[in-house]
């Protein structure tokens, strides 16, 4: 069962499931029947709630909100969106009675039994909820940020498929990749022991992933990431800077700017420079494209800086990394 709940796409539902689903599984293992119920019923309407916002249903109330519609409307509308089959409504149907299990009177006025049977069939039922929702929303919504990641980074031929993968994936996705989830892996990664496959292996896959991903974007999404590294640039603050300082040193590329807007570019490319200047031979790699835009005053930085390091004889810039910069 994959309880990190990667298919859900509004970050603020995912992580509100999962906790929801490890204290359900805590609440049936510590024999706390009545409150698995309830969690159980309040997973499958946060799923199916969260489902429904990402294909924009309104509900038919105007003045209701879809956050406060009941399990019940939830249900109904998610099998006539095709979000859920009927045999799955079924199912939730019977999870939406568990919600109501927080009033002691309706226990005791419909004889409601509460065991560990009945415990072990709501999660059972929450499972199969969730495992029918993923495996629409691969078709309704395609693939999300979180997903891409754990695809790659689990099975690095998959990288081989990615544009096929990048297909199915909404633009909002890719702009989280590029914003969020990337980042957070990569921090994830360095400060992890129990990594399927060599740390170098993974950050080398999500770098060329970010590279993909830029390049996949419409002109927009680009103007959109030069604006979001403007913001990082002007906010400021320790955690941005060192984002930032993640962000310039593994995954930006100095051609990257030829798609920015005039005011971003201006604002990044002097940034990138002087971390360039100072910094590991790692932001040599971040220089591709840079004969896109790169002036006379910022071609004399490169090559003096290519030259401190051969002449430092630094192992670290292969003869592939410079030839690849000078036909660039």
């Amino acid at each position: 069962m994959n309880q990190n709940f990667e298919f859900i796409s509004d970050e603020r539902f995912r992580l509100s499931i999962q906790d929801d689903y490890g204290e359900m599984l805590k609440a049936k293992n510590s024999n706390m029947w009545k409150a698995t119920h309830i969690l159980a019923g309040s997973i499958v309407e946060a799923l199916l709630v969260s489902s429904l916002i990402d294909i924009d249903y309104q509900p038919n109330d105007a003045s209701k909100s879809i956050l406060h519609i009941q399990l019940h409307e939830a249900i109904i509308a998610s099998q006539a969106n095709s979000i859920i089959s009927e045999s799955i409504s079924d199912v939730s149907r019977v999870i939406k009675n568990y919600r109501n299990l927080i009033h002691p009177g309706r226990v005791i006025r419909l004889s409601e039994e509460i065991s560990e049977e009945t415990a072990t069939v709501a999660v059972m039922l929450v499972n199969m909820v969730s495992k029918e929702i993923e495996r629409r929303n691969k078709v309704s919504y395609g693939f999300t940020a979180k997903q891409i990641v754990s695809r790659v980074t689990s099975d690095p031929v998959s990288m081989s498929i990615l544009q096929s993968l990048l297909a199915s994936t909404k633009s909002n996705e890719k702009l989280r990749l590029l914003k969020e989830d990337i980042f957070q892996k990569h921090t994830e990664i360095c400060s992890g022991d129990d990594l399927p496959f060599h740390p170098d292996l993974l950050l080398d896959i999500l770098r060329n992933l970010y590279s993909q991903v830029f390049k996949d974007l419409d002109h927009s999404g680009k103007q959109l990431i030069g604006d979001y590294y403007s913001e990082l640039i002007t906010r400021g603050d320790s955690s941005t800077l060192y984002m930032l300082y993640l962000l310039m040193e593994n995954y930006y590329e100095f051609g990257m700017a030829f798609y920015f807007t005039d005011v971003s570019a201006r604002l990044i490319e002097p940034y990138f420079l002087k971390k360039f200047e100072d910094n590991s031979p790692l932001m040599f790699k971040g220089l591709n494209g840079f004969s896109l835009i790169a002036t006379e005053e910022v071609c004399f930085t490169i090559i003096n800086r290519l030259i401190f390091y051969i002449a430092n004889n630094d192992n670290s810039i292969s003869a592939e990394d410079i030839t690849r910069l000078m036909v660039n």
